[in-house]
């Protein structure tokens, strides 16, 4: 099982491992940000990833927007979920659109004020 701070870890190691990031590596950046991201917030608002009853990416926007959870890391991903996922699409899907070492920057940005976010609420315990 792989946690959703193993992906962070890797976007940031692809990262930081290169001078200029190509295209292609920003794509997988993209990729990697919004899926840590995914899989983290599903897990606090006690969704399913896997099977038939698997929380659609649309539910789990609706879902963040929608909810009362105090908690700060659901606070700081209902902000920056859609926009993610907006950027994760184009970089996945959109291959005939630019993906810059700037978008991928953005992406870590966001998760990384999400875990943050996890990180202060685990000391606040």
């Amino acid at each position: 099982m792989v946690d959703p701070v193993d992906l962070y870890i890797a976007a940031s190691s692809n990262a930081t491992d290169l001078q200029e990031i190509s295209d292609p590596h920003a794509r997988g950046i993209i990729h990697l940000s919004y899926y840590e991201i995914f899989h983290l917030m599903a897990k606090k608002l006690h969704q399913k990833t896997q099977g038939v009853d698997a929380v659609k990416h649309g539910d789990l926007g609706r879902l963040l927007r929608c909810t009362s959870d105090l908690d700060p890391a659901v606070q700081e991903g209902r902000k920056i979920f859609s926009r993610l996922k907006t950027l994760r699409f184009r970089a996945d899907y959109d291959l005939e659109s630019e993906i810059t070492q700037d978008d991928a920057f953005d992406a870590l940005d966001w998760a990384e004020k999400v875990f943050s976010a996890q990180e202060q609420s685990n000391i606040a315990v």
